[in-house]
């Protein structure tokens, strides 16, 4: 058992070690480190832990203790088959207009995430060549640049005419990139709107939440840090949920 842990957690370190390595730190690092590093502790003073149980205060604190971790657990598998299922859905037949939602660039080039929505982004450019392309996304901190001007730069290194480009540079959060964009493409329909998977469950609550009637044809996750993604994601999902936050 204690050697189990002790792979699993350095397994969960070393992913969130990684995922420092090509992207900004943020809530899903923090997670993997934390959660591995507990993980391995538990597992190198696991016979001194399992001696604590004599003492009947101390066992109790560390039966609450694995009881919230199975309960994360828990909710995070319950996320994993919501975010799943949330993704079964009709492809559009036709869009007017076609919302990609911003990520933070990666030291002035797109990020994992970026580069895999603006891939799909063009892959529906060509499939609805009538259809507008609104790029949501507003200054990212230290990159002195908006994530709008940064993906239409992108998207015209990519052979996307800028005539079909409206920047929104103003959005801070993926709320305000649906509460921004509905302004500008109306709530009537015709619009599809391009994230992540990882992303796509609360990306579709949010937007229901602004009342924009919108499609989600969803990129792929970048794999090499798709599960720092995934926890970031749980954590901003149940930040909505129990919270009602949502930024």
């Amino acid at each position: 058992m204690s050697a189990a842990l002790i792979i699993v957690g350095a397994a969960l370190t070393a992913q969130a070690v990684y995922a420092l390595t090509v992207m900004r730190c943020d809530t899903g690092i923090v997670l993997c480190a934390g959660i591995g590093l507990l993980l391995a502790l538990a597992g190198l003073f696991y016979d001194a832990l399992y001696a604590l149980c004599q003492n009947v205060l101390l066992c109790i604190a560390l039966h609450l203790a694995a009881f919230a971790v199975a309960a994360f657990l828990l909710g995070f598998a319950a996320f994993l088959v919501c975010s799943a299922v949330a993704l079964r859905q009709c492809a559009p037949a036709d869009a007017r207009f076609i919302l990609v939602l911003g990520s933070a660039p990666w030291r002035s080039s797109p990020s994992l995430t970026l580069a895999l929505r603006l891939r799909r982004a063009c892959e529906l450019a060509e499939r609805f060549p009538c259809a507008a392309l609104v790029l949501s996304g507003g200054m990212s901190q230290g990159s002195g640049v908006s994530e709008s001007a940064h993906m239409a730069r992108q998207l015209a290194s990519m052979g996307i005419s800028r005539d079909r480009i409206i920047e929104e540079n103003e959005s801070l959060s993926t709320y305000e990139n649906f509460k921004n964009a509905r302004a500008l493409v109306g709530s009537s329909g015709g619009c599809v709107f391009v994230t992540n998977r990882f992303h796509s469950l609360r990306a579709k609550m949010l937007a229901a939440r602004v009342g924009l009637n919108c499609t989600c044809v969803p990129a792929p996750d970048p794999m090499r840090v798709a599960l720092v993604q995934y926890l970031r994601e749980y954590a901003a999902i149940l930040n909505l949920l129990i919270l009602r936050r949502v930024n």
